[in-house]
């Protein structure tokens, strides 16, 4: 890569702070886009090897599974900017991202460690929402890694793990689920007891009796959203 972190973090304080609506010089802001645009294609190929060696360190589980890759977009990455004030761009850690969905925690924890300790570049951090999940309730085992310059990051999930991941995005917009869980909002409080229903379940436990019932009582947020997105 021919940029320098110094440029790339330049170019991301340029961005995060036209984007909140401060006066910014035409140009600065065109090269600065032009500068994150270069470094989020400069990910392709760390993309490309980290999604392969999650597919061949998994191939043999005797489990079903299923490999996802992205790269983040530009405007999804100025997103995670304005929200994130103190990230430096050269630090996101997801531009180049993949996930793996699996049955079970057991095939879950399984997957981690092929991963971990079989993938060829180096474990920066192996972050477990599994143990501590997110305020929004999200849960999954993130690993990043360091291919040369430029990070990686694995996400594993169970497949239940996937099913609230997919609901919450469906429900809720990026800065809500970034946000620690707000008592007064009833979408919220759903889909924290949501998910951790969905948790005893991958546990093989039987989900408490109020806690299901506050699950079943959908809140009518919900129903819309769903609606809405089928329609």
């Amino acid at each position: 890569m021919d940029l320098s972190k110094r440029r790339v973090d330049r170019a991301g304080d340029v961005l995060r702070i036209s984007a909140g609506g401060a006066a910014f010089d035409e140009d600065a802001v065109a090269e600065a886009l032009e500068i994150a645009e270069r470094f989020r294609v400069a990910h392709a190929p760390t993309l490309e090897l980290s999604a392969l060696e999650l597919d061949t360190l998994t191939a043999d589980m005797n489990a079903w599974r299923e490999v996802g890759r992205r790269l983040k977009r530009l405007d999804t990455i100025q997103g995670k900017l304005m929200r994130e004030p103190t990230l430096r761009l050269s630090r996101m850690r997801d531009i180049a991202g993949c996930r793996l969905t699996v049955p079970s925690l057991q095939h879950l924890l399984e997957a981690r460690d092929r991963v971990a300790f079989g993938i060829s570049g180096e474990v920066v951090r192996v972050v477990d929402y599994v143990e501590q999940p997110r305020p929004s309730g999200y849960r999954g085992v993130h690993i990043i890694a360091r291919y040369d310059e430029l990070l990686a990051e694995f996400q594993i999930r169970t497949q239940l793990m996937h099913r609230w991941a997919q609901l919450s995005e469906v429900v809720q917009t990026l800065h809500e689920r970034d946000q620690p869980l707000p008592d007064n909002v009833e979408i919220a409080r759903w889909l924290w007891d949501y998910a951790q229903g969905l948790a005893h379940r991958d546990k093989g436990e039987t989900i408490p009796l109020e806690l299901e019932r506050r699950i079943r009582s959908l809140p009518i947020e919900v129903v819309d959203a769903l609606i809405s997105r089928g329609s």
